[in-house]
């Protein structure tokens, strides 16, 4: 019996130790299938994200040259290249500004200058016009002393005096103008002039006299030669010298 419950116990122990054999063999998996589980399980690592790991490239300086530009810098850059050409036209704008008012000013300024000597030469003009009309007014205003002329040799002699004093006043007139006229050399030169002229006139009048001396028309000959010489010395001093 005891020979017995030992086999029988030798039996059980074959028995479970086959069967521990046949579990063992039954949980490790097949070589493919391991190597097929090892790709299924790094495939879902990948596609999950938790097993998949890549290097991390180290950051690049930032470069002006290469930094790629935004919409909003691009726009930036162009406004500011825009402003800068703006500047630079203005610039030239300025310039050709500020160059064409120069010669703007530079020919107003010589238009100016003509448009003043015009306006003098032609203040002139006027001004000599102006005292020979004077003058042919002074030869006509004369004609109311024609009746004098005809009468006896007391009204000859009062029409002398008064056509006389009649040329000697516009020869004053005409005088005083040139002195505004003339320049201080001139006016020196026209003064000597003119006083060599009164001493011809005033010599002239005394020979006119001689030659009717103590007679009626004495003093009529010296007045109307004063008068005569008179007034052809107004119409030189305009034409020779009034500007």
């Amino acid at each position: 019996m005891k020979k017995l419950g030992f086999l029988l116990m030798i039996a059980c122990i074959v028995l479970t130790g086959c069967k521990s054999s046949k579990d063992s063999e039954s949980t490790w998996p097949e070589p493919g299938r391991v190597q097929e589980g090892a790709n299924q399980d790094q495939a879902g690592g990948s596609q999950n994200g938790s097993l998949h790991v890549t290097e991390e490239q180290p950051a690049e300086p930032a470069d002006a040259t290469n930094k790629p530009v935004t919409g909003n810098e691009h726009d930036s850059t162009q406004h500011s290249a825009a402003s800068a050409g703006e500047g630079e036209a203005g610039a030239g704008a300025d310039t050709g500004t500020s160059t064409s008012t120069s010669k703007s000013t530079s020919k107003s300024t010589s238009k100016s200058k003509g448009d003043s000597k015009a306006q003098s030469n032609s203040s002139q003009v006027k001004t000599k016009q102006a005292y020979l009309q004077k003058l042919e007014d002074v030869e006509n205003s004369l004609s109311d002393l024609e009746e004098l002329d005809a009468g006896d040799m007391v009204e000859m002699n009062e029409a002398a005096a008064e056509r006389y004093k009649r040329w000697d006043k516009a020869l004053n007139e005409i005088y005083g103008a040139l002195k505004k006229q003339l320049s201080k050399e001139e006016m020196a030169k026209l003064k000597q002039e003119q006083l060599k002229w009164i001493k011809h006139r005033d010599d002239q009048a005394e020979e006119a006299a001689s030659d009717n001396e103590g007679g009626t028309l004495e003093s009529f000959a010296r007045v109307s030669t004063q008068a005569e010489l008179t007034r052809e010395r107004c119409y030189e001093l305009v034409k020779t010298y009034m500007k």
